[in-house]
């Protein structure tokens, strides 16, 4: 029973490895294929060219096609180092309300351009040991989870408590698509609840380095519905580095 036990395991695992190949193709394919379709046509118009707008514009297109292709290729092999166990963390005194600050600069503009309201309530300091370029990606990708899925003019709040041994962030979100039954894929590499509704900088990997970072950094992760139309992913950081956590494949 323990031997067929493994075996399933193992089955489930080299499933998901299959599953997460043939994704990542099919990822790389779109943008390839928009590529070589630019870069075709390009070449067919070139003589026409009498404006060099026109062609800075298709110069353009293909910059936008090559950044969205170098951000899938860097997320990869950032998620084959952490699941690989060769990703460096550098621990020290990091102050979360700053990286959840300087996460949030960048992403300002969006959210006010889709009329999104926002709450933080940030103690002035909230220290523990941990990586702080790896805490920021945390935070970062969650921040811009949420601000890409949530619906125009929708809330972001995001609560910080804890103790003496712990920071707590409690990041929410108004939602109009995920149910119960949705929560446990959400940190799905690739899956999307509705893929028409994800612009080409999310590459639906962002949540799934989140898992990754998480368990590098010994962080607590939960998500849930408070209510059906409220999404709520909860981290609890140690204040403290403990003993480095073992999960199973």
């Amino acid at each position: 029973e323990r031997l067929s036990e493994l075996l399933a395991r193992l089955d489930g695992a080299f499933q998901r490895e299959r599953r997460f190949t043939s994704d990542s193709a099919h990822e790389l394919r779109t943008p390839i294929s928009e590529l070589r379709t630019l870069s075709e046509v390009g070449l067919q118009l070139a003589p026409d060219f009498t404006n060099p707008g026109d062609a800075t514009q298709y110069f353009q297109d293909a910059l936008a096609i090559a950044n969205q292709m170098e951000r899938l290729v860097t997320t990869l092999l950032a998620l084959a180092r952490c699941q690989s166990g060769s990703q460096p963390v550098a621990w020290r005194q990091v102050d979360v309300a700053r990286v959840v600050q300087d996460a949030w600069k960048p992403l300002h503009e969006e959210a006010h351009r889709r009329g999104l309201s926002t709450t933080f309530v940030l103690p002035p300091e909230a220290v523990v040991e941990t990586d702080s370029a790896l805490l920021g990606l945390v935070i970062s990708n969650l921040l811009s989870n949420a601000v890409a899925h949530t619906p125009g003019n929708g809330i972001i709040t995001l609560e910080t408590g804890g103790d003496e041994t712990s920071v707590n962030l409690a990041l929410s979100n108004s939602n109009n698509s995920l149910e119960a039954a949705d929560l446990p894929r959400v940190f799905e590499s690739f899956w999307r609840k509705d893929s028409a509704r994800t612009g080409a900088s999310h590459s639906g990997l962002g949540l799934s380095m989140v898992r990754e970072l998480v368990a590098l950094l010994r962080i607590d992760i939960d998500t849930g519905l408070p209510a059906p139309d409220l999404f709520r992913v909860s981290l609890r950081i140690p204040r403290v580095r403990g003993p480095q956590r073992v999960t199973a494949p």
